[in-house]
């Protein structure tokens, strides 16, 4: 953690001209606490040498009286109002170690009440997040924060984030464990209050976190003395806006990050300078000219704050084609990326020329380039040394893995990746449906119920009612013909699914199986997935299938699963969603046979992708103008990833609850079967118009127009176009 923290920003002189802007910032310098937890727990005083006075690591406390550094009692008292251990948190506790301000997951608040003290006096407070007890790390991340007044209010709220194991368990690491409240205010009762809340699965957070208070440091405020404010002094922009230069006020012997904004509120640390000297004997740093991460930016801001801590790391590496991926933790120094030397790529040991490498425009990817074509389903070695980031930081070793390319084997398993957001995550009923006799003027009850089994819309009642479908033999497919109101849902054996139903950062829960209903939002709904699958298991009859369904509700196309080429094109970040939906294919696919036993020892082919998605954008004017260019490069560069120019795409259109006239996403959607306008999707690329598939309120199981009103028919019939365009596809030439 580093030693510099961010007091609130300043708004200093603005380049109208250019449309740059400067933010003035100060910040304020601490001691970090020792690094062993044995040692922390016996400190006398606080943490960091500021000065002896009270402590208290309560682990023999049920007092609450706060201890001198001589181990005599104060005047200051502690409450909380959290149950020791792992309670529910409803009952009062003044012992704190171990104690639990939250349980697993669910994010609740809970306070810590200093008394007795001088009534506005000031003090410093160290609230100390560490837990390893019987060899078992208990991961802390959460919030404190105080509402007294405090010299520091851009301190006034702190994150505790012990989230890697090997912070938090094993070791004691001073900034991650703890909580520093500098010159908080006592009020006139001589009280401070401090919350904590820790990180909650409905922020994104898994259900191993939790945020314990096992420690507690008192000391009268230091004197503080404001070392000289950091405040840029002038900045140089060239004429093309491709440079710019800066300097700023700074203190010799401090280290600074350089950080970037277009809109005053998300700040990104520029990829080059991540740790950067203050000059060693004057006032003033000056850096640059350096490239300007948005040229063509309206308006933007920088920000000089904290530098990078963390060393980097190879995360990953994978290839297709003639190109391999390195993916590391943070950007890369470029010049790292300049000797082709640094780099090797061997198949059973026999090098393979490296011919090229370059930095993606994220600064964290390199791609080599090599003198061969990847063959699939192979393994190769990879090597890299030398690879440093800007701020000078090596990786510790040199790296040494391999990769397994992806398969094509035709005869293999069949894989369809089925991509897309909360419609193709599935929200269509399974056995409840609308009640025909709902009154809407009146509360829905159990005497006005909004929905009853087999009702309007489910699925249930489309393979009852299954003499009003002629085209297609419901209670053949999915029921028991002879019993369709109780039959159990029939599950092809043929046909897998695998999904895993989490966001990224919330737990990895995997669900697969047998293709039936249940693979949707919960068990008692379904997505395209059923009748995609039903329509491409009989196409491959002789060969069986696997649908790797990667979908999470909520997601856009021009963030979350922005692809690269959009980010080289027009800016951005490569989406979360793109990546992850990468690392789940080559996480699932390499294990298959572990995932499947029926699949140990068997090849396999990705035969295409089914697409539905769009809400998000479609909400968005920004997002709806920029689809048709995003859809287009998502399409290329998923080709790219898997090596198949020509992969096939079955898209459905965004559909539901459709306004009078076709929206931007929809018409962009359906512009890519335009023929003159995209010939090379002719071959490899279907559209289908959802629009038939929408059923109103009145047949639905609810009203929720963006989720297709939770109706059953919706959902199959869009699989089912889906798929059947699929084997359109499939069936060219």
């Amino acid at each position: 953690m580093n030693t510099l923290r961010i007091l609130p920003l300043l708004l200093a002189s603005s380049m109208a001209a250019s449309g740059f802007e400067l933010i003035n910032v100060n910040f304020h310098q601490f001691t970090p606490g020792p690094g062993d937890p044995e040692a922390e727990a016996s400190l006398e005083g606080p943490a960091g040498g500021l000065g002896t006075t009270w402590n208290q690591y309560a682990a023999n406390s049920s007092s609450g009286v706060v201890l001198d550094s001589a181990g005599e009692p104060t005047t200051v008292t502690v409450a909380t109002n959290f149950a020791e251990g792992r309670g529910d948190g409803t009952g009062p506790s003044l012992t704190m170690l171990r104690a639990t301000l939250t349980d697993f997951g669910r994010g609740l608040s809970r306070t810590v009440t200093l008394n007795g003290l001088e009534p506005g006096g000031s003090y410093d407070v160290w609230l100390v997040s560490h837990r390893h007890q019987a060899g078992t790390l208990e991961r802390q991340k959460g919030t404190w924060s105080t509402a007294n007044p405090t010299a520091f209010p851009g301190l006034a709220s702190q994150v505790v984030d012990g989230t890697d194991g090997a912070l938090n368990g094993s070791s004691f690491v001073s900034g991650v464990n703890f909580a520093l409240f500098q010159s908080v205010e006592a009020d006139s009762e001589g009280v401070i209050t401090f919350s904590g809340k820790g990180a909650a699965v409905a922020d994104g957070f898994d259900d191993n976190y939790r945020l314990h208070l096992n420690g507690l440091q008192i000391a009268p405020a230091a004197p503080v003395v404001p070392p000289e404010p950091l405040e840029f002094t002038d900045i140089t922009v060239s004429e093309d806006r491709g440079e710019v230069a800066l300097t700023w006020k700074s203190n010799p012997g401090e280290v600074y990050g350089l950080y970037w904004s277009t809109d005053l509120e998300e700040f990104h640390m520029h990829g080059m300078h991540h740790a950067i000297p203050a000059h060693a004997s004057e006032n003033r740093t000056s850096l640059g000219p350096i490239p300007n991460p948005v040229p063509d930016a309206e308006r933007m801001f920088f920000l000089v704050g904290p530098p990078d801590p963390s060393a980097p790391e190879l995360s990953q590496a994978f290839g297709s084609g003639d190109t391999v991926t390195l993916r590391f933790s943070e950007p890369i120094d470029p010049h790292s990326v300049g000797d082709l030397a640094n780099f090797t790529v061997t198949l059973d040991g026999t090098p393979i020329p490296v011919t090229a490498a370059t930095l993606s425009p994220g600064g964290n990817e390199i791609i080599l380039t090599i003198d061969a074509v990847l063959a699939p389903g192979t393994t190769y070695a990879v090597g890299a040394e030398n690879i440093t980031t800007p701020a000078g930081r090596v990786i510790p070793d040199t790296f040494s893995g391999s990769f397994q390319t992806w398969d094509n084997d035709a005869d293999g398993v069949q894989v369809f990746l089925l991509i897309g957001q909360s419609n193709m995550v599935g929200h269509g009923k399974v056995n409840e449906g609308g009640n025909p006799d709902f009154d809407p003027a009146l509360p829905s009850g159990p005497d006005n119920p909004r929905e009853i089994p087999a009702g309007l819309g489910s699925l249930r009642n489309l393979v009852i009612n299954d003499e009003d479908f002629p085209d297609v033999d419901y209670r053949r497919l999915l029921v028991d013909p002879a019993e369709p109101e109780t039959s159990d849902w029939i599950a092809r054996e043929d046909v897998k699914i695998w999904w895993r139903s989490n966001f990224i950062g919330s737990p990895r829960v995997v669900r697969k199986g047998d293709l039936t209903n249940g693979f949707g939002q919960g068990s008692t709904w379904f997505g395209p997935e059923y009748g995609f699958g039903w329509a491409v298991g009989d196409h491959f009859a002789d060969r069986p299938v696997l649908l790797l369904k990667l979908a999470w509700g909520g997601i856009s196309l021009v963030e979350d699963l922005r692809p690269p080429s959009a980010v080289a094109e027009r800016g951005g970040e490569t989406g979360p969603y793109y990546l992850e939906l990468l690392d789940i294919a080559r996480e699932t696919l390499g294990g298959l046979g572990g995932e499947f036993p029926e699949f140990e020892g068997m090849g396999y082919r990705i035969a295409g992708v089914g697409f539905h998605q769009g809400w998000n954008d479609r909400v968005s004017d920004s997002a709806s103008a920029e689809y048709e260019a995003n859809l287009v490069d998502f399409i290329d560069d998923i080709r790219a990833e898997f090596g198949n120019p020509d992969l096939p795409f079955s898209i459905t259109t965004t559909a539901m609850d459709p306004p009078e006239g076709y929206t931007t996403v929809e018409l962009a959607q359906l512009a890519l079967a335009d023929a003159e306008k995209y010939p090379r999707f002719q071959d490899n690329l279907r559209v289908t118009d959802a629009r038939p598939f929408w059923r109103p309120q009145e047949e639905s199981p609810s009203n929720f127009g963006f989720h297709w009103n939770h109706n059953g028919e919706s959902q199959y019939l869009n699989g089912t176009a889906m798929g059947e365009k699929m084997i359109e596809l499939l069936e060219l030439p």
